[in-house]
């Protein structure tokens, strides 16, 4: 089995074996100059010789080898877009594209097979994504990575074949007529970005910027010269739709994220979860109780401004949702709506209703899914990986059948700004490849997706029944049945066991055999808590007493004395304050319950 992520579409292989040593020179032929692509040749093979030629044809032919393409391939490949065909022959490899993009994907499906399989068959691909737009997400509100980090993860996800890119910045983005909107410490200067849209640039990437524009604006409205555009005091997030003020601050925002994007098509404006909508005086004395209406008189102004400036909208759903027919016959049909639905199960028909629904009214649909959300965890510490993959599956299988050409993995970090961090970013890179693979291969084997993530991205092939292998540390690891027999659902489990033998990326399986390690120690910890209301029941009685020291000590301690060694994890991914934040998040309650229970009560009564 060839290990490769995304599967592809069509592989034939042969029973000859293709030799590595003849990826040796490269004749690369293009009809027009693309840097790109000689770049993501010197980088999957250093050293390599390259000799570039000019021609109708585009392909890069390694050792010589160059292949007659029937009709029958090459009309596949015209009726799919990114699509492309590799050869394996004893004397060389063939990648051919009708397009650069397909080209790039067929350089890193081959480099894919030759650095990641130890021995490789001849072998025919055919291969093209079902989804067009494949997007993943970085939300940079909290538990963002260190710059370095975040780099290296825009060219990661080029690997899963991900061409899109949402950005939620907030206040990391280098704001310059609303410099105090900035993080003081953490926004990102002005190379920095270039930096980041240079790299999705060389990756064949898209970046999508979103800027809150209606609710979500906790990190503006706190500021005390925006406060007045809160739609109440008490509802730190949500803009007042109603003042003059309001919708200009929307676009003045607008203007400086265009302004820094100047070659990107789109900008998502947000606009969901406007919890608090009509709520003023100033609200009802102009709209009554017509939220609809309120809501589509402000968003089709800011439909409007981002035209104007020569990029396409998008807005999330969901508070369309307040609307009738009649309001969402009046929304501006120059927007994308993107539809998010992030249950596990049940998704498959609202998602074809509200499709049909927009559609109706000549309004474009995207999608979205969640490969991390709240999923009833706020102190989640790793994606609750059960939901989030049959919430992708359930996407990728719509998104084909509906024909959504644009679907993003939203991988959330808190429910909203001042909310508790869920995880962090290196937590949820499994999923995220699950999601590229499915929304480029709806059909992929998912059986096997499980042992092919962790060849590629960990260097772990398959495993006796002693998962430890050689690392004495893991000695006494077990996993049932080999590798084979463990599915999809059990990556985070497996890795406390077998994060020794990882040969690529082990700091990131170091990460979630640590973060698995903390989750049972929490769950001890709050088992331990839950019996401490006996003793406001039974505070006289000495047996009771005896019986919290013996069932809380142990299980409290254990929890604290792991505080280093999670925070010496998180240090490695996350800047400083940010590592800060989150050990605050996990300790801060259980600190107050030992400080103030256990060690105030039952430690001075011993």
């Amino acid at each position: 089995m060839l290990h490769l992520i995304p599967q592809p579409q069509i592989v034939r292989e042969y029973e000859k074996t293709f030799c590595k040593e003849n990826i040796c020179a490269c004749r690369l032929c293009m009809p027009y100059e693309d840097d790109r692509i000689q770049q993501a040749i010197e980088k999957a093979w250093h050293g390599i010789t390259i000799q570039k030629t000019e021609g109708s044809d585009m392909y890069a032919s390694f050792g010589g080898h160059v292949k007659s393409i029937s009709d029958k391939t090459r009309q596949i490949l015209l009726e799919h877009g990114d699509s492309y065909y590799i050869s394996l022959e004893q004397e060389g490899a063939y990648v051919f594209s009708f397009c650069v993009a397909g080209l790039f994907y067929g350089i890193g499906t081959l480099r894919q097979i030759l650095n990641y399989n130890d021995t490789v068959n001849c072998c025919e691909i055919i291969d093209y994504p079902d989804i067009k737009m494949r997007s993943a997400y970085f939300d940079l509100r909290q538990g963002f990575p260190k710059f370095e980090n975040l780099i290296s993860y825009v060219e990661l996800l080029a690997e899963f074949k991900t061409n899109t890119l949402m950005i939620e910045y907030e206040d990391k983005f280098p704001f310059e007529q609303h410099a105090s909107l900035k993080h003081p410490n953490d926004a990102f200067a002005d190379e920095q970005l270039r930096l980041v849209l240079d790299t999705a640039r060389q990756n064949f990437i898209e970046v999508v910027p979103l800027q809150q524009t209606f609710g979500h604006l906790e990190y503006v409205l706190k500021q005390e010269e925006y406060m007045h555009l809160r739609e109440t005091p008490d509802d730190l997030g949500e803009l007042c739709p109603c003042r003059p003020e309001s919708l200009a601050l929307s676009c003045a925002l607008i203007d400086e994220i265009a302004a820094k994007h100047p070659d990107n098509r789109y900008i998502h404006l947000g606009c969901d979860e406007v919890w608090s909508l009509g709520s003023c005086e100033t609200c009802k004395g102009h709209y009554g109780e017509n939220k609809g209406q309120m809501f589509i008189d402000f968003v089709n102004k800011l439909i409007s401004h981002v035209c104007d400036l020569g990029k396409q909208p998008i807005i999330w759903h969901d508070m369309l949702g307040h609307c009738g027919e009649a309001e969402i016959a009046r929304l501006d049909n120059r927007v994308f709506v993107m539809i998010w639905l992030y249950e596990a199960a049940g998704i498959q028909q609202p998602i074809a209703a509200l499709t049909e629904l927009f559609r109706k009214y000549d309004i474009a649909v995207f999608g979205a899914c969640a490969v991390r959300s709240n999923d009833g965890h706020d102190t989640q510490n790793h994606p609750k990986i059960e939901a989030r993959i049959k919430n992708i599956d359930a996407w990728a299988a719509a998104a084909k059948k509906l024909e959504i050409p644009f679907v993003t993995a939203t991988n959330w970090t808190a429910g909203f700004a001042m909310g508790t961090p869920y995880g962090i970013y290196e937590t949820s890179i499994y999923p995220m490849y699950y999601c590229g693979e499915k929304l480029w291969n709806q059909g992929s084997e998912t059986d096997t997706f499980l042992k092919r993530f962790l060849k590629l991205f960990h260097g772990i092939d398959d495993m006796e029944a002693n998962g430890g292998g050689d690392n004495p540390a893991y000695a006494h690891s077990y996993v049932p049945n080999a590798l084979e027999h463990c599915s999809r659902e059990d990556y985070y489990a497996l890795m406390q066991q077998i994060a020794g033998r990882a040969t690529r990326h082990k700091e990131i399986a170091a990460l979630i055999s640590t973060v698995k390690k903390f989750d049972a120690l929490t769950r001890d910890f709050h088992c331990a808590s839950s019996y401490l209301y006996r003793y406001q029941l039974f505070q006289n009685q000495t047996v009771e007493m005896v019986s919290l020291r013996k069932r809380t000590k142990t299980k409290m301690e254990n929890f604290f004395a792991f505080r280093p060694v999670l925070r010496a994890a998180l240090e490695q991914f996350l800047p400083q304050e940010m590592a800060e934040l989150y050990l605050a998040s996990r300790y801060f309650v259980p600190e107050m319950i030992y400080r103030e229970i256990y060690k105030n009560i039952l430690n001075d009564e011993q």
